[in-house]
């Protein structure tokens, strides 16, 4: 199912700062329309067919662009060494009322931020690149850890990789004291960590 952009009874009602001292800002928003404007697209499981279904009853205004201006993400792509909390402030300082949210700065800077480490869309596929370019790195470099991948058999139910930093092992590995597990959930794809607790 998809709406109009502009229809009234999708609209999302503006968060308000929990912290004290924050300014709150009025951002303008696009007008909306009573139009009952979906798009609906069902599939069949067994068949070849897709049923599609329109609607929508006000000829209103049109969407106009909120998106954000380009020398605002020349800006942002100038300065990624600040926050994206430090951006947005400097950006309000220019423009109080801007037409683009904080959250679409914020992605501005993620996509230009991960660019120094994320080497493949694949998540797995990257993380097995960048342990490859440190195991490089540390062959032409003996100042920095070396870092090791650890083989894994195949298993259809769940994707893993592994991998040990040796000489960290063998310079704490007298002073641990417990290994703990740590994990978080993204959509359907949970994410599990390892980590060292050392006695210092």
């Amino acid at each position: 199912m998809y709406h109009c952009a502009q229809i009234n009874t999708r609209q999302h009602k503006p968060k308000k700062a929990k912290n004290e001292g924050v300014k709150h800002r009025d951002k303008e928003q696009m007008d909306t329309f009573k139009c009952h404007g979906w798009l609906s697209i069902t599939i069949t499981d067994d068949g070849d067919d897709a049923f599609v279904k329109f609607q929508h009853e006000d000829d209103h205004v049109p969407y106009w662009n909120i998106d954000v201006p380009s020398e605002i993400q020349d800006f942002v792509r100038e300065n990624l060494e600040l926050s994206p909390t430090q951006l947005w402030d400097e950006i309000l300082k220019k423009n109080p009322s801007p037409s683009f949210s904080r959250k679409a700065i914020y992605q501005i800077w993620h996509e230009n931020e991960s660019k120094k480490w994320k080497r493949d869309p694949d998540e797995v596929k990257s993380a097995k690149i960048l342990l490859e370019e440190a195991s490089e790195k540390q062959n032409m470099n003996r100042n920095i850890y070396s870092v090791e991948s650890i083989p894994l058999p195949d298993n259809p139910s769940f994707t893993a990789i592994a991998f040990c930093l040796p000489e960290v092992l063998r310079k704490w590995g007298g002073k641990v004291r417990e290994l703990s597990l740590d994990s978080a959930c993204e959509k359907y794809t949970l994410f599990s960590i390892t980590y060292i607790d050392l006695i210092v």
